[in-house]
C-alpha cells in the first residue's frame, strides 16, 4: 500500500497496512482528490469494502483514533473503557490499564510522571497492595480524560514551542504552535519514565557542572579529553583512595557474589536480606577458594574454621584439639601464626 501510494502520502493520502485515508482541504479538492485515489487503486486491481467506506465526511475513526479538520482526538469508546473501570485488583489488570494508557500516552501530559506509583507495583517481588496514593492517581486520570485535549497538526513555517518538565523520576515535554488566530495548539505530548542511572541526570540540570568530582583510578579517567574537559569547566577533579570500597574493583566483584549468594539464601521474601547477610558472609569466608588454594578466613586468622557441625559430630581435627594440653595448644597457634605469611604468599 505504500509503495503505491508513495506520491501521494502526507500530501492526499495517509495510509497504514490496509487503512486509507484521503483529505482535503474543500470539497472540490476532495473529488479530485478521490478520482486520482481511484485510478490508482484500478490500476493495481485493489478491491475495498463498501461497507467500511466512508465519503465526503468531515471526521472519521480511523487507528483507534477520531481525525477531523481541528486535528485528532481520542476515540471516545476508548475513554469510556477507562473512565468506567473498576480499579485493578492483581497485576494483571494493572497491565491491561497500563496498556490502555500507553495506547493515548500522546494525548496525556506527563503519563509517566503520572504512573509512578503504577510502577512501583510492578516490579519484580513487591506485593500488589492499590493504596490511597494509587487511587488517586487513578481518579486524576480519569478525570483528566473527562475533557482530553485535541492534538492540531503542525503548520509549516510557523514556529514551534516546546514546554519541558523534569521531575526527580520522569521527564516530559509538550510540543505545540499558535494556528492562524493566535490560539496555541498541542501538536504532541510525550513523557519518559528515567531509569537506573538516568535518575541521576537531573541534579546536574538543576545545579550545573559540580566544583569537585571524585572517581576512582580508572585509565578511563585518564585520558586527554578528560583533562580538557575538567579544564574548561573548572572542575577540581581528585582521584579517591585504592582501599575506597566505592572505587575498588575487587569490592564491586564481590558485591556481584554477595548478591548471589543472597537470592540463593532467600527462597520467600526477598526484602529480607539483610537479615541474612551474616550466614552469606559465612559461606563466603568458609569456602575453599581454587586460585587461592584456601578459604579467606584461613588467610585471615592462619587457621580454619571450626564449623557448627564439628562441634556436633566432632571431626578428626577437633578431637586432636581437645586431648591437646593448654600449652600444646598454645604452641601449635603459634606455628599457624608464623606461617601465615607465607600462606598468603602463596595465594597472590
Amino acid at each position: 500500500m505504500t509503495h503505491i501510494f508513495d506520491d501521494l502520502i502526507h500530501q492526499k493520502v495517509e495510509c497504514y497496512v490496509d487503512n486509507l485515508v484521503v483529505k482535503s482541504l474543500g470539497r472540490n479538492d476532495h473529488l479530485k482528490d478521490l478520482r486520482i485515489v481511484f485510478e490508482r487503486i484500478r490500476k493495481y486491481d485493489l478491491k475495498m469494502n463498501p461497507l467500511k467506506c466512508a465519503f465526503g465526511v468531515s471526521s472519521s475513526k480511523f487507528l483507534g483514533y477520531v481525525v477531523h479538520h481541528r486535528g485528532i482526538e481520542i476515540d471516545p469508546n476508548k475513554i469510556k473503557a477507562i473512565t468506567e473501570m473498576p480499579p485493578p485488583r492483581n497485576l494483571r489488570q494493572l497491565r491491561s490499564l497500563q496498556g490502555q494508557l500507553a495506547f493515548i500516552r500522546r494525548f496525556i501530559s506527563n503519563l509517566s510522571g503520572r504512573c509512578q506509583p503504577f510502577s512501583k507495583l510492578m516490579k519484580k517481588d513487591v506485593r500488589f497492595k492499590w493504596d490511597a496514593e494509587c487511587q488517586e492517581v487513578f481518579d486524576s486520570i480519569k478525570k483528566y480524560l473527562l475533557n482530553p485535549p485535541i492534538l492540531a497538526a503542525p503548520i509549516p513555517g510557523k514556529p514551534l514551542i516546546l514546554y519541558t518538565t523534569a521531575l526527580k523520576e520522569s521527564l516530559g515535554a509538550l510540543l505545540a504552535q499558535n494556528n492562524e488566530e493566535g490560539k496555541e495548539n498541542a501538536l504532541y505530548y510525550i513523557s519518559r519514565r528515567l531509569i537506573g542511572a538516568e535518575s541521576r541526570y537531573s541534579p546536574i540540570e538543576k545545579f550545573g557542572v559540580p566544583r569537585r568530582t571524585i572517581s576512582d583510578n580508572g585509565t578511563a579517567f585518564k585520558s586527554t579529553k578528560i583533562y580538557k574537559f575538567v579544564d574548561r569547566h573548572k572542575i577540581d577533579w581528585r582521584y579517591s583512595s585504592i582501599y575506597n570500597p566505592r572505587a575498588n574493583g575487587l569490592a564491586e566483584a564481590f558485591n556481584k557474589t554477595l548478591m548471589k549468594l543472597l537470592k540463593k539464601i532467600l527462597t520467600k521474601n526477598k526484602t529480607e536480606w539483610h537479615t541474612k547477610m551474616a550466614e552469606a558472609l559465612w559461606v563466603y569466608r568458609t569456602t575453599y577458594k581454587t586460585p587461592t588454594k584456601a578459604t579467606p578466613y584461613s588467610l585471615v586468622f592462619g587457621v580454619e574454621a571450626v564449623l557448627p557441625l564439628e562441634i556436633e559430630l566432632p571431626s578428626l581435627r577437633v578431637a586432636i584439639q581437645n586431648d591437646l594440653t593448654q600449652e600444646q595448644n598454645a604452641r601449635l597457634r603459634m606455628e599457624e601464626l608464623d606461617a601465615l605469611d607465607e600462606l598468603r604468599l602463596q595465594a597472590q
